[in-house]
């Protein structure tokens, strides 16, 4: 799973949609690395077991975050990291 400190974060702080979107997308780049259609196929069955947000999680912020995952190629996982680690 993604790094715990992600999960307490999408939970304690109110968010939007949007901001769930992102900060789950960043947290599939800091946990798998770059999009490999290969590896993870077309759709959102290799995040789908990942929480992101409070209940009920919808397939389409799962698509949302599948897409913004597809285009965080080359992010550094160490950048990422460092970015979740102050939570």
């Amino acid at each position: 799973m993604y790094p715990i400190r992600v999960c307490r974060l999408c939970y304690r702080v109110p968010a939007s949609f949007v901001t769930h979107q992102l900060l789950g997308s960043y947290a599939v780049q800091s946990d798998i690395g770059d999009y490999d259609v290969d590896e993870h196929g077309s759709g959102i069955v290799y995040i789908k077991d990942m929480q992101f947000a409070p209940q009920p999680q919808s397939e389409e912020l799962l698509e949302k975050i599948s897409k913004l995952h597809m285009l965080h190629r080359s992010v550094f996982l160490l950048v990422l990291s460092y970015a979740f680690s102050a939570g």
